[in-house]
């Protein structure tokens, strides 16, 4: 019986190096670099991957911004968080197949973690071309969330700002108030709104402030680990309303 692919569209994953032991992590200290970093269980070191048709992207959970370049293809050129989707082309390594290789399309320019993949915390992830070396290999293992499930509601003039137990930033709103713009960690409270919903008022519906925007678990309400949470308008739609239980 063949082993099914495990890394597949739609899900969130943990990228370790081969070589160091780190995890591929979005800087907590400017949230732009793409760093080697110990592992832990906040989201920014989880990343969404998605199959496109420019390749595959890598959407960060805490940001949702996504793994791109600061410069050319060439080598050691960084990695860092962009705006706009960047593909990439993901390999098998042909030494070790438990392990993979990640490209800038057909090129020979693969992700490498600096210093021949020093452990040392905040080692950047760069391009380098490819070759033999071990710290050009990555791991993915399929993320669970752990403390950033969970939030502290605080009431400020009956509105409600929502701070994550794991990072201690606040949930917030990844671009201008709009329909599909992806929900975002941000370190100033962003106030919003609570209502019972009106067919079941044992759940609620969360809305940006002042507006119908509410928010909605995207996909019609995908159950895939990893899906995004984002805004949209208001509809009947189940995947808009939310259970709370205290912790």
């Amino acid at each position: 019986m063949s082993t099914p692919e495990l890394v597949q569209s739609g899900f969130t994953y943990r990228i370790t190096n081969a070589k160091s032991g780190t995890v591929m992590d979005l800087s907590g200290f400017d949230n732009k670099s793409i760093i080697g970093y110990p592992g832990h269980n906040e989201t920014n070191q989880q990343w969404r991957l998605e199959w496109t048709n420019i390749g595959w992207t890598f959407r960060s959970v805490s940001s949702g911004l996504y793994i791109g370049l600061d410069g050319s293809n060439t080598n050691g050129t960084r990695l860092v968080a962009v705006t706009t989707p960047f593909g990439w082309h993901i390999w098998h390594d042909e030494v070790d197949p438990s392990t993979y290789r990640i490209f800038v399309p057909n090129t020979t320019f693969n992700l490498d973690l600096a210093n021949k993949g020093s452990k040392v915390p905040g080692t950047p992830v760069t391009l380098w071309y490819r070759w033999a070396g071990i710290h050009q290999t990555w791991r993915f293992d399929r993320s669970s969330v752990g403390k950033g499930t969970m939030w502290v509601l605080e009431n400020v003039d009956n509105q409600w700002t929502f701070r994550n137990v794991g990072s201690g930033r606040y949930l917030g709103i990844g671009g201008e108030i709009s329909d599909n713009v992806a929900l975002a960690a941000v370190d100033e409270p962003l106030l919003w709104d609570i209502w019972p919903d009106k067919e079941d008022p044992s759940v609620h519906r969360i809305f940006a402030p002042g507006t119908r925007m509410n928010i909605d678990l995207s996909d019609h309400g995908n159950a895939n680990n990893g899906t995004l949470v984002t805004l949209w308008g208001t509809w009947e739609g189940r995947n808009q309303t939310w259970r709370f239980e205290e912790a």
